[in-house]
């Protein structure tokens, strides 16, 4: 008969060394005091958005500072991204049934990709919100950008009241009433 021996539980340093580093690291980012950004750079809600100073597709020149006195949503998005191509015709609809009002402007900014094919994009769904060129990233850095689509509401103050990550339906009676409650303080 075969003598079968039960192997010794050894105790690993590295599992507990890598479990310590671990728990460090999440309560350092739970802990961290509260500044301009977040630990990982997302602008902080409550916080004062960043300005910038952007150039449309059309050439024209763009600055948050120059929309203050208006509630602004700014959607980071990119046409290579299946999410930002789904919430795209709710946020056109969003900006349609809004067009005009000097209480709210909304601004897509378009992230890693190239401006003509936001171009052909917008032309081929009808859309007619601006679409913001952010050639070297630096916006969307100063925002803390993760990735798109990401969409940043603003009120008139220039202070950031909501952050959303992932497509959005801004037609929903919540986001549209939330939006346009805003626009209307």
């Amino acid at each position: 008969m075969t003598e079968v021996k039960e192997e010794q539980k050894r105790f690993n340093p590295t599992l507990i060394i890598m479990a310590i580093i671990g728990i460090s690291f999440m309560l350092f980012v739970v802990m961290a005091p509260p500044g301009k950004n977040a630990p990982g750079g997302a602008l902080i809600v409550g916080s004062q958005a960043p300005d910038f100073n952007l150039t449309d597709l059309d050439g024209k020149q763009w600055s948050l500072e120059s929309l203050k006195g208006s509630a602004v949503v700014i959607n980071f998005w990119a046409t290579w991204c299946p999410p930002c191509r789904e919430e795209m015709p709710s946020l056109s609809e969003l900006f349609e049934l809004n067009r005009g009002s000097e209480g709210l402007q909304i601004l897509t900014i378009l992230y890693r990709d190239v401006p003509d094919n936001a171009k052909a994009y917008f032309s081929d769904q009808g859309f007619k919100m601006p679409v913001l060129i952010d050639p070297r990233g630096k916006v969307a850095k100063r925002f803390g950008l993760a990735g798109v689509p990401e969409t940043f509401v603003i009120d008139k103050k220039g202070i950031l009241k909501k952050h959303f990550i992932g497509p959005v339906d801004f037609v929903s009676p919540e986001a549209r009433m939330y939006i346009e409650n805003l626009a209307n303080q």
